[in-house]
C-alpha cells in the first residue's frame, strides 16, 4: 500500500512540475504550447486560471480562440473578422475589439481547454502547497506501515 501510494504522489508532483514548466517558458512539444489564462477577459469560454493548449495552424477562421503576441503579452481572443492583411480580435467579456493583427503574431488555436484540472495545477504552483506535498511525502514514507516487513517473536 505504501509503494503505491508513494508512487502516485511521486507521479502526481512530476506532472505539476513538468506542466508549470511548459507553462511557465511558453515551451513547445509536439507543435503544443500549453498557457494559463491570467484574466477574465474570455469569459464565460475561458476562466482565470484556466490552462489552454494551443496548436499551430494555417487555417484561422472567424469565431476560432487564438493566442497571440501583443508586444511583451500574450492575448488569447476570438477572432471577430479576417481581411487579407489583418485579424480582429475580441475577448468574448470585453466591450470594444483589440487593435488588429497580422497572422504573423498568432501562436496558434486553442485546441482544449482545462477547466478545473487549470485550478490544480494553479494551486500547485504556490509554495505552501509544495511544503504541504513535502510532509505528505515524509508521513508516507515513514509512518505508514509497510506488509513486507515480518516481525519475527522469538
Amino acid at each position: 500500500m505504501k509503494k503505491v501510494l508513494y508512487r502516485i504522489f511521486i507521479f502526481v508532483v512530476v506532472f505539476i512540475i513538468i506542466v508549470n514548466i511548459f507553462s511557465i517558458f511558453h515551451a513547445s512539444l509536439f507543435g503544443f504550447r500549453l498557457y494559463r489564462i491570467a484574466t477574465g477577459s474570455m469569459v464565460p469560454y475561458l476562466n482565470i486560471n484556466d490552462y489552454i493548449l494551443v496548436k499551430k495552424s494555417n487555417d484561422y477562421k472567424e469565431g476560432d480562440v487564438i493566442t497571440y503576441t501583443s508586444g511583451e503579452t500574450y492575448v488569447t481572443h476570438r477572432i471577430v473578422s479576417i481581411t487579407d492583411e489583418n485579424i480582429v480580435t475580441k475577448g468574448d467579456a470585453n466591450n470594444t475589439m483589440d487593435e488588429p493583427i497580422t497572422k504573423d503574431n498568432i501562436i496558434g488555436k486553442v485546441v482544449l481547454k482545462f477547466g478545473f484540472l487549470g485550478f490544480i495545477i494553479y494551486l500547485f504552483s504556490k509554495p505552501i502547497i509544495w511544503v504541504l506535498l513535502f510532509i505528505i511525502g515524509i508521513v508516507i514514507t515513514a509512518f505508514l506501515p509497510d506488509k513486507k516487513r515480518k516481525v519475527i517473536k522469538k
